[in-house]
């Protein structure tokens, strides 16, 4: 049970790291200091991605890693949740300051 729900981790966490990515090929890098707090949320979730693929292939994983683990995935969703309220509203500042 707990590689599934490892790797359920894994895919929350690159899941939010696609999507950061793609946040910096965007119009948001334009924004002043956005696109350098966005690469430095980057770096901070391709640690945690790699602690849970170690979690992931470790046969029996310690229950604080499995816990780590758990609490990793939710942080990823709550992070992916407040991009995705937050995206509509700056493509909205945007635009409606570019015409």
């Amino acid at each position: 049970m707990a590689p599934c729900r490892v790797s359920a981790s894994t895919g929350a966490v690159g899941s939010l790291l696609t999507k950061l990515g793609t946040m910096l090929d965007d119009e948001y890098k334009l924004l002043a200091g956005v696109g350098r707090d966005i690469e430095l949320v980057i770096h901070e979730l391709a640690i945690w991605q790699s602690f849970l693929l170690k979690v992931a292939d470790t046969e029996e994983p310690e229950q604080f890693d499995k816990s780590l683990a758990d609490f990793v995935r939710e942080l990823s969703y709550d992070i992916e949740d407040k991009i995705d309220n937050w995206m509509p509203l700056m493509l909205h500042h945007v635009y409606s300051n570019s015409g």
